[in-house]
């Protein structure tokens, strides 16, 4: 049996902390945009583009926050073991086709942001149960409801879906601090996941290495489970 390596992945936490930080100094920057707009008279039509700006920004920093947790929690998840199969092919965005002559290729299936992050988030909190969001309050609903405004706003098919209301901004806004709050929880608690697992790692090394009989019989029964 060879042991999971216990060593941090430096280059992985160096990119992650890169990453989120350019996409909050991305998200920050339209922010200030936005609050200079609404502190002067603009035509109806300046306000309107400044609205989808805003709402287009806020959630492209929202889809980079996700595809990072994502990526975080099924690294983690992989390393510990936590990780089912049709999990891991689900958030490989995957699927394998075999066509008659027998050849084995990949084809891409996007999963939709609020999948992504509902799977994600499963998968986070069977690595540490610690982790407690709630779906089932106004919060994800809003949070719903803008993915709804950006879509419509990215995707046009009539004048209407280009209009932006003042609660339209409100809500992405708020959706944007609610996602990176849960991004942020859940990386931090898979984190102490993963500093938990190197910790009895360690701990069960130093008993074998002092013949402690009970930490010998626990590795010898995971050995075996391993085999089964």
């Amino acid at each position: 049996m060879t042991a999971k390596s216990s060593a941090p992945v430096t280059g992985r936490d160096e990119f992650e902390r890169e990453f989120m930080a350019t996409l909050i100094e991305d998200a920050a920057r339209a922010l200030h945009r936005f609050a200079s707009v609404g502190s002067v008279e603009i035509a109806a039509k300046d306000l309107q583009a400044a609205r989808r700006d805003l709402v287009r920004n806020l959630h492209a920093a929202i889809e980079g926050a996700v595809w990072a947790f994502r990526e975080h929690v099924r690294s983690t998840a992989k390393s510990l073991d936590v990780l089912s199969r049709h999990e891991e092919i689900a958030l490989s965005e995957e699927s394998i086709q075999v066509s008659e002559r027998g050849t084995v290729s990949a084809q891409r299936r996007n999963l939709t942001l609020v999948s992504t992050i509902r799977l994600t988030t499963k998968i986070a909190v069977r690595l540490n149960p610690t982790l407690t969001p709630s779906f089932d309050t106004t919060d994800w609903a809003n949070f719903r409801s803008s993915v709804a405004t950006r879509n419509r706003v990215t995707h046009p098919k009539a004048m209407d879906d280009l209009v932006v209301s003042a609660d339209d901004a409100s809500s992405s806004i708020a959706a944007f601090y609610w996602l990176i709050e849960l991004v942020v929880t859940g990386m931090e608690t898979t984190n102490a996941a993963m500093r938990g697992y190197v910790r009895g790692l360690a701990e069960a090394i130093e008993g074998l290495r002092a013949g402690d009989p009970t930490i010998v019989a626990a590795y010898r029964e995971l050995l075996h489970a391993s085999w089964d």
